[in-house]
């Protein structure tokens, strides 16, 4: 179960890499187009040389950043190529496929402790130290005798009822207080682990739903908020600066980085989620 959430978590990461790749492959290629519009209007005199170098610095801060994004793909897919017995792992997705969490927690988590290995082991543990708690028990308690007997001496003979009782050795009873000690122990660290499985899923539960909600809050705004077009038609106009053009741009570029994030860790929260079902 670990190695599969661990493969699991990677694909997401991968995922959110190739996003990202897309995004700055867009913005790299934007970056190029003002680095070359700013150097033929610096050789013309129309710029001066700190807008030129303003250009050159963002075309560099971007390329930076998508080497960057390379790298960390780079180690992801060789992550799950390891995962995967040295297998080659190819993996373009770059969306995040919708999920939706079940609101009703109650019913989740009578699934997910049915399904949760350690609070099973714990359960079997419990179930074995029970049964043997019994048998010492039982194996402690005085065991009385009834029978007929009948004994012939040189001319006597005695026949009648004989009664007799064993008494249980005094390590049976070391033996009964040990296991029963066991068996509350046990009982402790299941209670204890249902409680921190319990607030475990708990929490994880109600962030997803909070993240669910806000991702389609982000995703129906940002749609509106797309003014790119308009500034590059702007910028090249000479209508605003490059400065003034990289601040507008960074608030949409916010939006779609947060809207990206919150959707991997959503994904990586319903990773975690799924296993116990």
């Amino acid at each position: 179960m670990a190695i599969l959430l661990e493969a699991t978590q990677n694909c997401i990461d991968l995922v959110y890499a190739n996003a990202l790749k897309i995004m700055y492959t867009k913005r790299l290629e934007n970056a190029r187009q003002i680095a070359k519009s700013f150097e033929a209007r610096f050789q013309s005199g129309e710029i001066n040389v700190l807008d030129f170098h303003k250009a050159r610095l963002n075309l560099l801060n971007m390329q930076q950043e998508a080497e960057k994004n390379e790298r960390e793909r780079g180690l992801l897919l060789a992550t799950l190529t390891s995962l995967n017995g040295g297998k080659a792992v190819v993996l373009t997705d770059s969306v995040f496929v919708p999920q939706t969490v079940d609101t009703v927690f109650d019913t989740f988590i009578a699934n997910a402790r049915y399904n949760n290995p350690s609070l099973r082991l714990l359960a079997h543990d419990m179930d074995v130290s029970q049964k043997q708690e019994k048998l010492v028990s039982a194996l402690s308690l005085p065991k009385f005798q009834a029978g007929y007997m009948s004994e012939s001496v040189v001319g006597q003979q005695f026949k009648g009822l004989t009664v007799g009782m064993t008494l249980p050795l005094w390590e049976n009873k070391n033996t009964l207080k040990y296991q029963r000690a066991r068996t509350a122990a046990i009982k402790v660290s299941a209670a204890d682990e249902q409680l921190r499985f319990y607030n475990e899923l708990k929490a994880l539960h109600g962030k997803a739903i909070k993240l669910q909600a806000s991702i389609a809050d982000y995703k129906k705004n940002l749609a509106l908020a797309d003014n790119s077009a308009l500034l590059n038609k702007a910028l090249e106009a000479g209508e605003i600066s490059l400065i003034s053009y990289l601040f507008e741009q960074s608030f949409y570029i916010e939006s779609q980085l947060r809207v990206l994030d919150s959707e991997k860790e959503l994904a990586q929260i319903i990773a975690v989620l799924q296993q116990y079902q």
